[in-house]
Order: structure tokens, then C-alpha cells, then sequence
């Protein structure tokens, strides 16, 4: 009896490890779908992987364009961005320094930081990294944030 409950569990973990990847066309494995490509202008960056194309502007980490398979999915006035604290406290990046800290034909990371100034006007005691992350073959655009508060600034708190 025991053995057969063994059995069990790899077909199992296949059917979950399908499922997973149902709706990845590549899986991000590498050379499996179109290379990742990363193209920049003075004020963008484009990302693209043969099924999402996203254009993020350097300044704010804000995507001002995401075609799926060649359609837009924001409209005349989206954007996909990051923000945190409502009401008064409410705050997205902005005055970002813009790097592509991964660039290869699997996989585009790039960063759009902004580091605390306390005389720009920030919000918020801390450093703000935004990533945008597109590997080969996916059908979606990864994004994450890195929040930083070296302890040379002063106190801070916030919520959400």
C-alpha cells in the first residue's frame, strides 16, 4: 500500500507543472520562442518577446503601452504603474535613473530608480526601484519593486 501512494505523487506534481504552464507559450525556457529584445530612446524603453510588447517611460517606470499579440490593452490614457500610500500620502516614482540591469535574448530586466532627495519633493524617506522583467516566451509583462531606507536617512513610515 505504501508504494502505491508514492506512485501517486509524481503524477501529481506533472499535472500541476502543466497547469502552471498552460498559458506559456515558451515557459521562459531558453530558446523556446522569439528572442527578447530590449530598444531604448532618450525617454523609453521597449520590451518585447513576440507576444507582449511594453513601452516603459525611463523617468517615471511607467508603461505608457502594452500590445498582446499585436493588440493594445491600455487605452488612450492607461498606464500600468507603481504607487503606494493613498489620500495625501499617495506617491509614484518620478526623476528616475533608468538601467537595463539584465539584457539577453531569454531575459530583459530593467530598473527605474529613484533615490531620496529631501529637497526634490519626495513623499517618502526612501529609495524606490522599479523593475520590469520580460523573458522568452511569456505571455505577460513581471514587474517588482525594491524599497530601500539606508539608515543615513531620517525616520520614515507609510502604509499599504
Amino acid at each position: 500500500m505504501i508504494s502505491s501512494q508514492f506512485s501517486k505523487i509524481p503524477a501529481c506534481l506533472l499535472a500541476l507543472a502543466l497547469i502552471a504552464r498552460a498559458n506559456d507559450p515558451g515557459g521562459g525556457a531558453a530558446g523556446v520562442g522569439a528572442n527578447v529584445t530590449l530598444t531604448t530612446t532618450g525617454t523609453t524603453a521597449t520590451l518585447a518577446n513576440g507576444v507582449v510588447t511594453a513601452v516603459i517611460e525611463k523617468s517615471t517606470g511607467k508603461v505608457t503601452s502594452y500590445l498582446f499579440n499585436g493588440t493594445q490593452m491600455l487605452d488612450t490614457s492607461g498606464q500600468i504603474y507603481y504607487s503606494f500610500d493613498g489620500g495625501a500620502s499617495f506617491d509614484v516614482p518620478y526623476g528616475c535613473v533608468y538601467a537595463a540591469t539584465t539584457s539577453t535574448t531569454d531575459l530583459v530586466d530593467i530598473s527605474c530608480k529613484r533615490t531620496w532627495n529631501a529637497t526634490a519633493g519626495c513623499k517618502h524617506v526612501l529609495d524606490i526601484d522599479v523593475h520590469w522583467v520580460l523573458r522568452r516566451g511569456d505571455t505577460g509583462l513581471y514587474g517588482y519593486v525594491v524599497l530601500n531606507h539606508p539608515a543615513a536617512y531620517p525616520a520614515a513610515g507609510f502604509g499599504e
